[in-house]
């Protein structure tokens, strides 16, 4: 059986499904319990859906990224051949050629298999960004919207980074929290990947699909607080 699932568009949706509400059986508002060190729960809920909506948004931009460079490895392997065919039938006629396809296998064509991309340069998810557009003959991110690309770098790539691999040094555990908590929206890091497929859909001459700005397939109703009466201090029993 043959299972095709769109990952780009499953990881956005969850990404976007975490802007939801938070739910809890105690009649008190959520931000006046507090457990019996003291921390309201509604701290750790709000940081697990934000580093939800971090890691999908950047999840969605992995398989958008791989998806389209795996087309691109296939098609340059074809490119390449006939390119040397031509070459072996009247050598002048590919003297000024140099179509972008073949380009990429001149780089990265040692790969016989696509997973060994990820030992070339192209482990890195913004060099594979570049690449892709480089291949398809499309301006560049960079080049076009450099504030979203430092918004890609600087804050949604760092912020994935920190959380896959935390650090747990007080001072930079802090920072990175202050920035995830309190100095950035909850819907930035998802609006980042969104303008950067955006910009594949844009510049090809493509409509964009109406899942890239909002949900189509699920939502999620909302994250439920376990309250547990005898686990609050003694002055909120």
């Amino acid at each position: 059986m043959d299972i095709y699932l769109s990952l780009t568009q499953l990881y956005l949706e969850m990404a976007r499904a975490v802007f939801t509400g938070i739910h809890h059986p105690e009649k008190k508002p959520i931000d006046k319990i507090r457990s019996d060190d003291g921390i309201s729960p509604i701290t750790g809920i709000i940081f697990l859906a934000t580093s939800a909506t971090i890691i999908y948004s950047y999840l969605a931009l992995e398989a958008f990224a791989n998806y389209h460079l795996y087309e691109i490895w296939k098609t340059s392997k074809i490119a390449h051949t006939a390119i040397e065919n031509l070459r072996q039938k009247n050598p002048k006629s590919v003297e000024n050629v140099v179509p972008t396809y073949d380009s990429f296998y001149q780089k990265y064509g040692q790969c016989d298999r696509f997973k060994d991309l990820k030992s070339t340069d192209l482990m890195e998810l913004g060099k594979r960004i570049k690449v892709i557009c480089e291949t398809l003959g499309i301006r560049k991110i960079h080049d076009v919207d450099p504030k979203l690309w430092q918004s890609f770098k600087e804050l949604l790539e760092k912020a994935r980074h920190f959380l896959i691999h935390p650090i747990p040094d007080p001072s930079e555990f802090e920072d990175m929290m202050k920035t995830i908590l309190l100095e950035k929206e909850l819907g930035e890091y998802v609006q980042i990947a969104q303008k950067i497929i955006t910009h594949f859909y844009t510049e090809t001459g493509h409509n964009t699909s109406e899942w890239v700005d909002k949900n189509t397939l699920f939502i999620i109703q909302g994250f439920e607080y376990i309250y547990k009466k005898d686990s609050l201090r003694g002055d909120e029993k």
